[in-house]
């Protein structure tokens, strides 16, 4: 039987930097507080606050620019909902994969200890930043479900370790396809390279393909080939 006495909360040592959009304080933005549970997203945060907000400013950038001319919009919509869907797909896989060991189980789950501050603040100037806000959610859920059954000893190390890389590339997928579709947008300006967002929907506008050198996951691939 699990140890059913609450133990005490450690306080969380391994901070997260907050996510601020560079357009804070130049227009209305609005803040989304993620307090989450896994460890897997504690170490993800720590290394991709900053990677998020870029990227989802590049995002909203684009939505913000080609608003007067619909058929670019719905382009970048297009490409943009595609995005999330197949990190949606991802998602339910690996929720999937979780719950058919899960049915086999035959140990209870301890119950752990967590940090008491696992939170970090996003501040958006999109709705877009929303979606990924909830997102992220979805995925902090499912890896505190896996951390459970590991702590729990469910899943050995190399089963952790592996649901691991699959959860978290849920995330830093959909952040680095933002980052390629966008990558030719780059411009260099006084000796610094940075994305210009006019400039690429000027591309857009041309007939420049928004998914152009982006690759979608090789069960994606596969699947569309099959079709």
């Amino acid at each position: 039987m699990a140890n059913k006495s609450k133990p005490k909360a450690q306080k969380n040592t391994n901070r997260v930097a907050d996510g601020i959009t560079i357009k804070s304080g130049q227009r209305k933005t609005f803040q989304l507080t993620l307090d989450f549970k896994s460890d897997m997203m504690n170490e993800y945060l720590v290394e991709s606050t900053r990677n998020i907000i870029i990227a989802i400013e590049r995002l909203a950038e684009l939505f913000r620019f080609t608003m007067d001319t619909p058929d670019v919009y719905s382009k970048v919509k297009e490409w943009s909902d595609s995005s999330m869907n197949i990190s949606r797909a991802q998602l339910e896989a690996l929720i999937a994969q979780r719950e058919e060991i899960q049915s086999k189980q035959e140990v209870e789950l301890v119950e752990y200890i967590a940090p008491t501050d696992f939170s970090v603040k996003f501040e958006f100037s999109h709705s877009i930043g929303r979606k990924f806000y909830n997102l992220m959610r979805s995925v902090d859920d499912e890896l505190n479900s896996i951390e459970a059954m590991y702590l729990s000893g469910v899943i050995d190390d190399l089963e952790y370790a592996s649901a691991k890389r699959q959860a978290l590339s849920i995330l830093r997928g959909y952040i680095d396809r933002i980052y390629k579709a966008t990558s030719p947008g780059k411009r260099t300006v006084n000796g610094k390279i940075s994305f210009k967002a006019r400039a690429f929907v000027e591309m857009l506008k041309k007939g420049h393909k928004i998914d152009e050198g982006v690759d979608k996951p090789l069960e994606f691939q596969k699947s569309e080939n099959a079709a």
